[in-house]
């Protein structure tokens, strides 16, 4: 929140701990305490920070920090677009109900593969991701393949 806010460490020596632990109230969404305050003035204190071109540095992390909050906001969108998109996949729901499976996990699923009906069973889409899982053994050794399974295929 400080660097957002562009302060650069002689800025917050002026304002003192008091002015952070204001400056931290204004845009904190739970508590803030005195003593994170008291220890961001204490680091600043013992900074060397910036002595020349501080007006400029501080406006360039602003600006830097305004670019990261759209970049933000348009990922937000794209997410949004995406998870309406998958409204329209008939089997989208379905698979939206397993476990660690969200709307970007299948997005990106279904970008790569395209249409999982065409495929009859999950080990062609094994294949299709270039993982033939086989089981080898010998007498000494036995290296077991991980087994896929879905509700969509069976």
């Amino acid at each position: 929140m400080i660097i957002s806010e562009g302060l650069l460490p002689d800025q917050i020596i002026e304002i003192g701990a008091g002015g952070v632990l204001e400056a931290k109230r204004k845009r904190a969404y739970r508590a803030v305490g005195e003593k994170k305050a008291a220890q961001v003035f204490e680091a600043a204190a013992s900074s060397v920070g910036c002595g020349q071109g501080q007006q400029a540095a501080s406006g360039r992390i602003k600006r830097l920090f305004q670019q990261l909050e759209l970049l933000y906001a348009q990922a937000s969108e794209v997410e949004a677009e995406m998870c309406a998109c998958l409204e329209q996949v008939p089997y989208a729901a379905d698979i939206l109900e397993c476990k660690g499976i969200g709307c970007k996990t299948l997005a990106m699923i279904l970008g790569e593969t395209g249409d999982l009906l065409r495929f009859e069973s999950y080990s062609q889409i094994v294949r299709l991701a270039g993982m033939n899982l086989v089981e080898n053994s010998s007498g000494k050794v036995t290296i077991q393949t991980i087994r896929l399974t879905t509700a969509l295929f069976r």
